[in-house]
């Protein structure tokens, strides 16, 4: 949920807040003798008091932040509370300092409040990349019902991103509050990220802002909320930064004193317009095409047929690369480079992909888009640090593929799960949005035809993965490396079967599904035993539901539809008789969303069971989240029971 802001001015005054009205030694014994935060008795820690100030310094021009914060220890593991991680951002020639730094913990000791200050010499600063550096600092004599105090100052030159604001993070907060002064002649975008309310208010503050002996008035904008609940992440969600409560600020324009009006936010026109001249993207297009040119053209040359030349180019160029991990929107090496190391990011590879494309005369142009840990990025402006990953795209008969070569285990056409969040920005001669999507589905059927022995049972498993299963599955098997270690792997994974032998068909062959054919011997622990409990879902189950919380305010998201189907053959022995069966069920999500069914069948004395679970949809919203959390909660219950054979 987003809203868009611009800082407007209205004729209110108001007082300047500054660095001295942040407290800083205010623990009380209320404080100290603090057992649970009665709004969540489960919290390790709660934050008490947390204020923020930003504003632009008349002096030198530099952004100013400064942040208190004052945290109460309830549990043992609230302990990682007390480690503090600073991120200071630096460019070639100009960098943010941390210029002050103030931090305390209280404890009772023998009925007395007594303070032990942090350490300046305790503060360390690392290098974490030519971007940004890190300070990290602990508070000392941390226990069970300490209160910690931090308060630190920081200086900025990036204006052009006003310092933004965290509401939620992973413990509650009694209170939170940000305020940011902001003279008139500099006009930001405010966006306001979450589901939470946050309470604003803005007044004018006189004079506020001198440069020399020019003067203008300030915005003051004031963001506070009360009982912040702690942001709990649960699997099948996006980047935390979609939906945690938060305030983003970015630089619109600067209303200079001589009347003139620099542009900072441009339209997506001339954002467009950059990049396709920026020499690490447009300027790499151009060179992809002369380096590879040479190559491509024969590969392709005596195929007329459209879709079989992009694979042909596609495979070539994922054969060609090996991609270093590393993720970006621009290229890192550059694709002359890239070619010759056979290494790259993204966007060194799959620019090579778009060159290569085009030059054989395909209509291939690249397409920027955020990864989902990434967060979503703003369409209404552009904010060209939002993206951070750039794919390929080639329209052939009028459909348009979305490729990434970056994974030799990756089919044509289908993207990775980590790329499918939201939109992309296809970088045509006139640029678009596109809707992001799965083109096929996580799909895993699991065959078992299982006879029970003397000693215990012996069976086949025949797996069909296919979509994202399929790929998945490709990549667990190259990381082991060798075939027998990813049957150990197995082996650790299926503790009580053994595996007598195993086979596999289509590892190479991506578009078709992977297939692996495995036989296998189970013990039990009393062989002829009068009693035997056997576990249809032994090696195919789910542990858990996913699904914990009572409510969840953001949406489900699965990446891709879902399949999972286990069909179990079960042949007993014939001196044994079938006692008892698991019930079977059928639940299904409203409007089609899904379902899940088990069945169970018994002919003479073979037993069958069929369990199916259909995911239809990649994203349900909140107001679904309890139908899914139900199903979810059966279809655990019904994979762990068990079928239960007694002796004749």
């Amino acid at each position: 949920m987003k809203l868009v802001l611009t800082l407007t001015i209205s004729l209110v005054s108001w007082a300047c807040f500054s660095q001295g009205d942040l407290p800083f030694g205010k623990v009380t014994w209320v404080d100290l003798d603090l057992k649970t935060y009665q709004k969540d008795t489960s919290a390790s820690a709660v934050v008490l008091n947390e204020i923020g100030s930003a504003y632009i310094s008349s002096a030198d021009n530099n952004l100013v932040f400064e942040r208190y914060l004052k945290i109460k220890i309830l549990k043992r593991r609230g302990f990682d509370q007390a480690n503090f991680s600073v991120a200071l951002h630096k460019q070639e020639n100009t960098r943010e300092s941390l210029v002050s730094l103030e931090a305390s913990t209280y404890n009772v000791v023998n009925g007395y409040i007594t303070e032990i200050k942090l350490d300046p010499k305790k503060v360390f600063t690392e290098n974490i990349n030519k971007y940004t550096d890190r300070s990290k600092f602990t508070l000392p004599d941390i226990r069970e019902g300490s209160v910690i105090e931090v308060k630190y100052k920081l200086t900025s030159p990036y204006i052009f991103t006003f310092r933004s604001w965290q509401f939620q993070s992973d413990i509650p907060k009694v209170r939170s509050k940000y305020i940011a002064l902001i003279p008139g002649n500099f006009l930001y975008n405010i966006t306001k990220r979450g589901y939470l309310t946050v309470i604003d208010k803005s007044s004018i503050v006189k004079d506020c802002y001198q440069p020399g002996a020019m003067s203008a008035d300030c915005a003051q904008y004031e963001f506070s909320m009360e009982d912040v609940p702690a942001f709990v992440e649960e699997d099948y969600m996006t980047a935390r930064s979609n939906f945690a409560s938060a305030i983003y600020f970015e630089l619109s324009e600067v209303r200079r004193f001589d009347g003139g009006v620099d542009k900072k936010t441009k339209e997506w026109k001339d954002a467009d317009q950059e990049l396709r001249q920026h020499d690490d993207f447009g300027g790499q297009l151009r060179k992809a095409r002369n380096v590879l040119e040479d190559e491509i053209k024969p590969l392709v040359r005596a195929e007329p047929d459209e879709l079989k030349k992009g694979k042909a180019i596609y495979d070539f160029i994922k054969g060609a690369f090996v991609w270093n991990g590393n993720h970006g929107m621009l290229a890192e090496l550059g694709v002359k480079k890239a070619f010759e190391t056979r290494k790259g990011n993204d966007a060194d590879i799959n620019l090579s992909l778009v060159g290569a494309l085009q030059a054989v005369g395909m209509t291939s142009f690249p397409v920027i888009l955020s990864t989902r840990e990434n967060g979503l990025p703003i369409d209404i402006h552009p904010v060209i640090t939002d993206f951070n990953y750039v794919v390929a795209s080639v329209e052939i008969s009028g459909t348009l593929y979305l490729l990434d070569a970056t994974d030799r285990h990756q089919p044509f056409g289908l993207l990775p799960l980590k790329c499918i969040n939201g939109k992309g920005r296809l970088m045509a001669k006139e640029s678009s949005w596109i809707e992001l999507k799965a083109r096929d589905r996580q799909r895993t059927v699991f065959h078992a035809n299982v006879t029970q022995t003397e000693e215990g049972y012996e069976g086949t498993f025949k797996v069909s993965y296919q979509g994202y299963d399929a790929l998945n599955k490709r990549t667990e098997i190259a990381a082991a490396g060798e075939q027998s270690k990813y049957i150990d792997q197995l082996r650790n994974k299926w503790k009580e079967i053994e595996i007598t032998r195993y086979q596999v068909k289509n590892l190479d062959s991506l578009e078709n599904p992977l297939e692996e054919t495995i036989t296998v011997e189970m013990k039990v622990p009393q062989p002829g035993a009068g009693t035997i409990f056997f576990d249809p879902f032994i090696s195919q189950r789910w542990e858990s539901n996913p699904f914990k919380s009572n409510e969840r305010l953001y949406p489900v998201d699965f990446g891709a539809p879902r399949e999972e189907i286990l069909i179990l053959n079960l042949h007993p022995l014939s001196s044994y008789e079938v006692d008892e069966l698991p019930t079977p069920a059928a639940m299904t999500l409203p409007q089609g969303g899904g379902r899940y069914l088990f069945n169970v069948s018994k002919v003479g004395n073979e037993i069958s069971i069929t369990s199916s679970l259909t995911i239809n949809r990649s994203i349900y919203n909140a107001t679904e989240y309890h139908y899914l959390k139900e199903l979810f909660d059966r279809m655990v219950q019904i994979q762990h029971s068990q079928i239960v054979l007694k002796k004749k």
